[in-house]
């Protein structure tokens, strides 16, 4: 019969494996998809397509 530390830290073991398979399918993609539209934001205002304002230290966007 196993012994508790080990049953525990089998279990210890899927719940970082669940951690990491949430992260990899839900978290990484959002993250990937922020850095993109941040990417073409940039762009956009680069371009002179969009401006940009910092108010409160947030950014704003916006077009005339």
């Amino acid at each position: 019969m196993p012994h508790k530390s080990e049953i525990s830290a089998k279990k210890e073991s899927k719940r970082e494996q669940k951690r990491n398979n949430f992260y990899r399918q839900v978290f990484q993609p959002k993250i990937l998809e922020l850095f993109h539209l941040n990417r073409i934001l940039d762009e956009l205002v680069n371009s002179g397509y969009v401006k940009k304002k910092e108010i409160n230290d947030k950014d704003y966007f916006y077009y005339e």
